[in-house]
């Protein structure tokens, strides 16, 4: 028999966050039109998921211009292959982390209330709208093949008489880094907490900005140790 004057025993329900998360099935196809939901449901539930893999795959897409790289062509096609591999997987990694701490500084100016980890996140996964850019890639080399330079004056060129085939690789291209990049400020509003996929384009850019400021500097003192070091070694040798 049943204690009428028993507690009643219930399943205890937190109160103190009223976020739901909604799954995300498909996410590297949702990201295309639901960059919020798809970035909130990674960030909270999957946070590692597939986040090197899409940051490797990127870097090999937007660094396959080393393949024809004109000045690269002299040391053969394997010193081509190699650092268009190191430069597309180490440099695309060194280039995220330093990215997602510039977000994450410039985001704090914004009233942002996150993570560097969640930037990245946000960052990372604006790369998957870029992946059909590799459709452009291979069509490039069908067309111009791999075994002859893109001239430095190509863009001249391509001005001037420009083939209609490679204009449209072009477009094409085009539509997916600009999509790519409102993706990105949603997905930095949503991290951030913004409303305002606008503030989001925002703490994108000029973070952009402060990176190639900090790379332009790093790159000046760079060039002045090493210039420096070799005076002074050659200076010690007489």
């Amino acid at each position: 028999m049943s204690n009428l004057y028993e507690t009643p025993q219930a399943d205890i329900i937190d109160l103190t966050n009223d976020e739901v998360i909604t799954p995300v099935k498909y996410p590297l196809l949702a990201i295309f039109t639901a960059p919020r939901r798809t970035v909130l449901y990674i960030s909270r539930e999957k946070p590692n998921y597939l986040f090197y893999p899409i940051i490797i795959l990127y870097g090999l897409i937007t660094s396959a211009g080393m393949l024809w790289d004109e000045a690269l062509f002299e040391f053969g096609l394997t010193a081509r292959v190699g650092g268009w591999l190191g430069y597309g997987t180490v440099g695309n990694l060194i280039y995220v982390f330093a990215y997602g701490l510039c977000l994450k500084w410039v985001g704090g100016w914004f009233g942002a209330k996150t993570s560097a980890r969640d930037m990245r996140i946000a960052l990372v996964w604006s790369f998957v709208v870029v992946f059909p850019v590799l459709f452009a890639v291979i069509a490039f080399a069908v067309i111009w093949g791999i075994d002859s330079p893109v001239p430095d004056d190509f863009a001249l060129h391509l001005f001037n008489n420009p083939p209609l085939a490679v204009i449209g690789l072009l477009a094409y291209t085009a539509v997916f880094f600009v999509w790519s990049t409102v993706v990105c400020s949603h997905a930095i509003a949503e991290v951030s907490g913004f409303t305002s996929a606008w503030r989001g384009f925002a703490v994108w850019l000029i973070a952009l900005l402060l990176l190639m400021v900090m790379l332009m500097i790093f790159g000046m003192v760079a060039a002045l140790v090493i210039g420096f070091g070799a005076a002074f070694l050659m200076g010690s040798s007489l």
